[in-house]
């Protein structure tokens, strides 16, 4: 499935043995949550994307810390296991 720059890539995960050494990713989409004190026009949250980037803007306060958490360290596994992919019109990453 694709949808504007990101692909999702639902297949086994691959074994050590099939992917590069983590140094080799230089090329790869890096994925974060960042709290914000404030967002434009009040948003809750707001994309910041770029090539090689992607990072979720949270205002404070609206949501809980531990909800913060625990969508940052899912959505940080999904594209670090390489099931969604940054795709800007070149090949999608094989393992991140």
């Amino acid at each position: 499935m694709r949808s504007g720059s990101w692909q999702q890539n639902w297949r086994e995960e691959p074994s050590a043995q099939q992917c590069p050494a983590a140094s080799e990713h230089a090329n790869e989409s890096v994925f974060d949550m960042e709290w914000r004190n404030d967002l434009p026009d009040g948003a809750a949250v707001r994309p910041d994307e770029s090539q090689g980037r992607f990072v979720w803007l949270v205002r404070k306060g609206a949501m809980t810390e531990q909800c913060f958490e625990e969508m940052r360290a899912y959505l940080i596994h999904v594209v670090g296991s390489g099931r969604w992919s940054q795709n800007w019109g070149t090949r999608p990453q094989p393992c991140h």
